[in-house]
């Protein structure tokens, strides 16, 4: 069913379309030719060899000469070959010809090295988009601790574990571990709860929701001999380049860990704590080993790439609004010619 390209000579008056095929497959209704700029564009838009790309285009030609030839058995003519309602047929050359003109008009004038400087620059200085992209090594956690209560300070302010240095007055290490041992009594059913979920933890989508879950909504407190307690859970990311305000045992403990999951129970000044270590993001763009001017240069290109699908689909909208203006909404060959 296929024949091999056709050869020319020089001057032949179809010089110019012969060179641009690449096979003939045979239908019913007539020979359906394989264009070289079918192969390119396959090649192209798929990321792949021109061999490849050719074997996947002669796929489907011969995919649509096997369905021109059962239509021709059961009696279809050459006007209607693909045997589509009409209604259908003028929608999928509708969207044919605006993927034509997003190829071929819209989006090569529109890539992220079009987005304009005035929005780069205003998307650079804007805090929360400047600390996603760029920052320091971060480590994702969610913890669940016991803490004394002391009911003459905030809920937020940290209250240390009676008999440390933290706790003010003076330092008794057996009262501390009796604390310890008492508050690791109370943590307990928490600690086993969360530790039965072991690898659902972990799994991609749940993380800290699941253990946040299993911990409930509220804070748990109890009464004990050595004063009261508090279950409290908590969520966040640290940079331990920029950890000095926090206690550094916790922060080295957290730290030799990896990979994601359960660390603790371990002790603090603070109490008692189980963590979920959830992931840890490398440093992107924020860890002191390029010059200045490479950094910034870095940094505008990282935020391109991230403003570019968003910035593109903005220009589209606007685009089509001042097409609809000028009453030019009509997706017909014409279109080809761009807005």
């Amino acid at each position: 069913m296929l024949a091999a390209p056709l050869a020319c000579t020089p001057g032949d008056r179809h010089d110019r379309v012969e060179r641009q095929r690449v096979a003939i497959v045979d239908a019913p209704t007539g020979e359906l030719e394989l264009d070289a700029r079918v192969v390119e564009r396959i090649a192209e838009r798929d990321g792949v060899d021109a061999e490849t790309a050719r074997a996947r285009a002669l796929e489907t030609l011969i995919l649509v000469a096997d369905r021109r030839a059962e239509i021709a058995e059961r009696g279809g003519g050459p006007d209607d070959p693909d045997d589509l309602d009409p209604l259908r047929r003028e929608h999928l050359e509708r969207a044919a010809m605006v993927r034509l003109w997003l190829d071929e008009r819209f989006e090569p004038t529109h890539r992220e090295a079009d987005i304009p400087q005035r929005v780069v620059n205003a998307n650079m200085e804007d805090p929360r988009i400047f600390q996603r992209l760029f920052h320091p090594e971060l480590f994702s956690i969610c913890q669940v601790l016991i803490v004394p209560v002391d009911p003459h300070k905030a809920a937020d302010e940290p209250t240390g574990v009676p008999g440390t240095e933290l706790a003010g007055g003076d330092i008794d290490p057996a009262l501390a571990e009796r604390w310890y041992a008492t508050a690791g009594q109370t943590f307990a059913p928490m600690v086993e709860r969360i530790q039965r979920a072991g690898d659902e933890l972990i799994e991609e989508q749940r993380g800290c929701g699941l253990f946040l879950r299993l911990i409930g909504a509220s804070d748990h407190e109890f009464s004990t001999e050595l004063g009261d307690m508090r279950i409290r859970s908590e969520r966040f990311a640290f940079a331990p380049a920029l950890s000095d305000n926090f206690d550094q045992s916790w922060v080295e403990r957290v730290t030799a860990q990896e990979e994601p999951g359960l660390i603790g129970p371990f002790e603090t000044e603070f109490g008692i704590h189980l963590v979920l270590l959830n992931e840890v993001l490398p440093a992107s763009l924020e860890d002191g080993s390029m010059a200045p001017d490479a950094l910034r240069t870095a940094r505008e290109q990282r935020l391109r790439e991230e403003l570019e699908m968003s910035w593109r689909a903005e220009q589209l909208q606007l685009t089509l609004e001042e097409i609809r203006e000028r009453r030019v909404i009509r997706l017909a060959p014409e279109l080809e010619q761009g807005p």
